[in-house]
């Protein structure tokens, strides 16, 4: 038996997350051992276990350094804001 890992649809960067699979129903959608039993997916896609956890890792830090660049990009824009209007320097504390 191949064990597979499932990725589907996310609202949030980077659009995507995955699980492996321990369930398919009929109409395709699975269940994972990460969100467990009675939480179903959607997948887009299918990789063997070994390929699908190099793609969450990837993923994972695709995500991290997402969240680091939005961090440096509001600081910047923040810094801008309070010397345009330093009133506002106080909502940031």
């Amino acid at each position: 038996m191949i064990e597979l890992m499932g990725f589907w649809e996310y609202d949030q960067f980077p659009f995507c997350l995955g699980g492996q699979v321990t369930q398919i129903r009929g109409d395709g959608c699975i269940e994972t051992v990460e969100f467990g039993k009675g939480n179903w997916f959607r997948p887009w896609f299918f990789l063997p276990v070994p390929e699908g956890r190099v793609l969450k890792v990837q993923l994972r830090e695709l995500e991290e350094g997402h969240k680091k660049a939005q961090q440096v990009f509001e600081a910047e824009w923040t810094t801008k804001l309070t010397s345009v209007m330093p009133e506002v320097a106080a909502w940031f504390r």
